[in-house]
């Protein structure tokens, strides 16, 4: 599954809100520099790895 976010703003606040909820230290700059637009789903979940979270896909079912 690849997509990308549609905002670099975007993708830094989601990492970022992550970081703050978990009380992980983060900076913006540092992200752009370490992972250059555009940025995928990939992306996101390699600068959260970075970051010590663990990611991964889930598939959605259908509560029908």
């Amino acid at each position: 599954m690849q997509g990308n976010c549609t905002d670099t703003g975007d993708c830094l606040w989601l990492l970022g809100s992550l970081c703050s909820l978990y009380r992980v230290p983060f900076d913006a700059a540092l992200v752009a520099n370490q992972f250059s637009p555009s940025y995928t789903l990939a992306t996101l979940h390699e600068a959260a790895r970075v970051r010590c979270f663990k990611t991964g896909f889930s598939p959605l079912t259908d509560a029908g």
